[in-house]
């Protein structure tokens, strides 16, 4: 079945996720110029290493927390900013990623650059759209004013912290992992759970169609997230404000024929109200083909990360 970035009815990476290509995000090109708390007040760290891991011995230098949280939710998103892997997209989680020099201009710093992209109404920096400019401002002042780092706050376990959410290590990338065929193979013979991960449009002629998985880079045929038993569904808001609920197979594939007036919201929830949005809506008929984006690998413009995945 087709998935897109979701999600990518647009765009998912439900993260990949749903329609057309982007949970999710879309991917962005790299924040240096390539290709989803109240803030703390900036204070010299305490200690005598910059250990945003939150090695013992360190309170580290970590971000204030409204930079780190418009970090985490418009650049180190799943499939983004978030990896050492990819040289397009270097990490921007840290006190570290942020202030380690651009490959594209090294006079400049990577939130120096990110603050360029971000105002670049060619290339700008999430891709979708430039961001409002108080979200701009916060990582613009932070800039301004010298990048001071804070102490890490104490990690969940009461040990030193760092710059994750809960004060411990950052969280690793959920798209950062090998391929695997989770559930074993799929069916090929026609039905509802025919192809899984495969571009349901190349035969049909569904407003939304899709495979929802549980790891990134799951082959083609390989059955996804059973929805049958975990209660998953598709749930789209279109532009007149009219909500649908696409049930997930036990293949893990969706499909609907309903019209859709878009742009429409898509997200995936489980049975225990975990919930994955696409970030991007639905735009164009094409992106509810979601497979078409969200393959193995990823593929649309801008890319998917991957496959759709189910909340965790």
């Amino acid at each position: 079945m087709r998935a897109t970035n979701f999600l990518c009815l647009g765009g998912i990476g439900l993260a990949a996720a749903v329609a057309a290509c982007t949970v999710g995000q879309g991917v962005h090109a790299d924040a240096t110029g390539g290709g989803y708390e109240s803030s703390s007040s900036a204070t010299d760290p305490t200690s005598e290493t910059t250990d945003e891991s939150g090695g013992a011995g360190a309170t580290g230098s970590c971000l204030p927390a409204d930079v780190k949280a418009l970090m985490a939710s418009q650049c180190a998103t799943s499939g983004c900013h978030t990896s050492t892997s990819d040289s397009k997209k270097p990490p921007l989680r840290t006190f570290a990623d942020l202030t380690a020099s651009s490959k594209v201009d090294s006079s400049q710093t990577l939130a120096e650059r990110s603050v360029v992209r971000m105002k670049d109404s060619a290339q700008p920096m999430p891709p979708d759209a430039l961001l409002p400019a108080s979200q701009v401002s916060v990582l613009e002042s932070w800039v301004k004013s010298g990048m001071k780092p804070i102490a890490c706050a104490p990690s969940a376990d009461g040990g030193p912290g760092g710059d994750g959410p809960d004060g411990g290590a950052t969280a690793p990338d959920e798209f950062d992992v090998p391929a695997k065929c989770t559930n074993g193979a799929g069916t090929t013979s026609k039905g509802s759970s025919m192809d899984p991960g495969r571009a349901c449009n190349t035969c049909h002629s569904f407003r939304l169609a899709g495979t929802v998985y549980p790891t990134a880079h799951e082959p083609n045929d390989c059955r996804g997230s059973n929805g049958s038993t975990s209660g998953l569904k598709l749930v789209v808001t279109d532009a007149n404000g009219k909500t649908t609920q696409v049930s997930i197979n036990s293949a893990g594939n969706f499909y609907s024929s309903t019209t859709l007036a878009r742009p429409a919201k898509v997200k995936i929830v489980d049975s225990a109200g975990k919930e994955r949005p696409m970030k991007t809506p639905i735009s164009t008929a094409a992106m509810g083909d979601c497979n078409s984006c969200h393959t193995q690998n990823g593929a649309g413009s801008p890319a998917a990360p991957g496959r759709i995945l189910a909340p965790k």
